[in-house]
């Protein structure tokens, strides 16, 4: 893996533990429709299509818990991965690698949860979401942050805990990895010589 110069993060489920997840999880048995209904409303909200409020609001019909609790329940709840960020300080101790971020998100919230955990100085380059018209898994959302970073596709590696991304990236030509673990992705660079 000589050639990987970029390191791309996804940030929910990889870096930052998924509240929106673990909430599914938990009310699932009370929830009229399926997850898969849930997963795309936040899609919706992500990309701009469907505000907020919309989006806390069908989640409290669902599950008759109000909108600001699922909302602040969702800011108290989240919580950092520090394994996976000790392993992006050790990739870029290595200093052989830009590192990026590339994630389905309102680039507010995600700077909010940077700032938060004084995290956003690990990253080279940030895209979220809501900077295009597109998400993961479109080629058109990779080929913005190749744009942004100056790296091809050739020379990224990739990591994402969704497997419809990880699988499209490889299609893209981009070496790529479905999170698991943090022991996991460590045991993966390492065995890669990325780490």
């Amino acid at each position: 893996m000589s050639n990987t110069t970029t390191i791309v993060f996804d940030c929910f489920g990889v870096l930052y533990q998924d509240a929106f997840k673990q909430f599914l999880d938990d009310h699932a048995k009370i929830m009229p429709e399926p997850r898969e209904h849930y997963y795309d409303l936040a899609r919706q909200n992500e990309q701009g299509y469907i505000e907020d409020a919309e989006f806390y609001s069908e989640l409290s019909e669902a599950t008759g818990i109000a909108p600001d609790e699922i909302k602040q329940g969702f800011r108290s709840t989240d919580s950092l991965n520090l394994n996976v960020v000790q392993i992006i300080q050790d990739l870029r101790a290595t200093g052989n690698y830009k590192i990026a971020m590339l994630t389905n998100i309102e680039r507010e919230f995600l700077q909010r949860f940077l700032d938060n955990h004084e995290i956003g100085h690990l990253f080279d380059t940030l895209m979220a979401s809501s900077e295009t018209p597109y998400i993961k898994p479109q080629r058109e959302i990779f080929e913005a942050l190749e744009e942004r970073i100056g790296t091809p596709f050739a020379e990224w590696y990739f990591i994402d805990d969704t497997r419809d991304n990880v699988e499209a990236a490889a299609s893209y030509g981009i070496k790529s990895h479905l999170f698991t673990t943090s022991d996991e992705l460590r045991e993966e660079l390492s065995k890669l010589g990325l780490l």
